[in-house]
């Protein structure tokens, strides 16, 4: 038919696949079992160490963990995004397991004008605001 393109179809080896599925569930697990190593007060940010200021996502490691234990007045009080995030996670999760069974558009720069940028923008808004109080 004329006008009409034919989509491209793309493969995604097995391994690229149990990536694309695997990420997450590995990373919920290891939050949750580091959550109470790093109740302890260790600094692990690499900014914070070089700096002596915490970076914009400072308290997020400890924020997921106390969240996958379920104490989210604990991971708000770590880093108030904490919940956002592990939405962001998720979201990003399900767009790779769409993107390894089927073609799925590319992240365009449309994409990230109106959501990465206002997100960039809150995170940054948040430091911000941790930094004064």
């Amino acid at each position: 038919m004329r006008g009409v393109r034919a989509r491209e179809t793309r493969t995604v080896s097995p391994l690229t696949a149990v990536a694309m599925v695997a990420w997450l569930p590995v990373l919920l697990v290891g939050l949750w079992a580091y959550a109470p190593f790093a109740s302890r007060g260790m600094v692990t940010c690499a900014f914070r160490l070089v700096s002596g200021a915490p970076c914009p996502a400072c308290g997020m490691t400890r924020a997921l963990g106390e969240l996958l234990h379920g104490r989210i007045a604990a991971s708000l009080y770590y880093h108030p995004l904490s919940i956002a995030t592990l939405a962001g996670l998720v979201a990003a999760w399900l767009y790779g397991i769409v993107a390894s069974r089927r073609p799925v558009n590319p992240i365009t720069s449309r994409f990230v004008l109106v959501v990465l940028t206002p997100l960039a923008c809150v995170f940054l808004f948040v430091w911000g605001a941790r930094m004064v109080l």
